[in-house]
């Protein structure tokens, strides 16, 4: 009788072994097409990611390099600091503690970064506390916005020229009366 199961358990044996290499199969499957997507997505971003643990960025996509003007390589495992702006540090500090700490803090703002003719480049930061490699981390997302400074900047200083001129033509004709 034990001779009459033999081939029952090798026909189960090897119809598991290759139910469970289909399975195998179709997962790495999944996990390609995910990857792919995930590339896709991260590195055609218009959008600078960066991911910040420790102070020191652990992941940048390419944006991150071009908005900065330092290769992607040369990012990874600097500390954050050494590309905001002098000015904006005290702020991006504080709100960088604030949000490790698990605090309430604004999740977007405007600061400067340093780009790689040292330069300042406004930028506006989104960033979130995330898990990353079972520890906590900084995911931000930078936008550049200098034009839009820049030309905020530039109608302020018209609107201050036109104040001016209209105080000047106030004066004049009053002084004319």
């Amino acid at each position: 009788q034990t001779m009459a199961f033999v081939p029952l358990f090798i026909f189960t044996t090897a119809a598991t072994i290759g139910f469970t290499l289909l399975a195998k199969e179709r997962s790495d499957a999944r996990l390609a097409d995910s990857e792919e997507k995930y590339r896709t997505l991260v590195e055609r971003a218009s959008e600078a990611i960066a991911i910040i643990q420790d102070g020191r960025f652990v992941f940048a996509n390419p944006r991150l390099g071009e908005l900065i003007g330092t290769a992607v390589e040369d990012i990874i495992g600097r500390p954050m600091a050494d590309f905001i702006w002098p000015e904006d540090l005290a702020l991006a500090s504080e709100r960088h503690a604030a949000r490790m700490a698990g605090l309430s803090t604004a999740e977007t703002y405007d600061l400067r970064v340093a780009d790689g003719t040292g330069a300042a480049r406004w930028v506006a930061v989104s960033s979130s506390l995330i898990q990353w490699r079972g520890r906590p981390a900084s995911l931000g997302l930078l936008t550049d916005i200098d034009d839009r400074k820049r030309q905020e900047a530039r109608v302020a200083e018209l609107l201050a020229d036109r104040e001016a001129l209209l105080r000047e033509v106030h004066h004049r004709v009053k002084n004319n009366l």
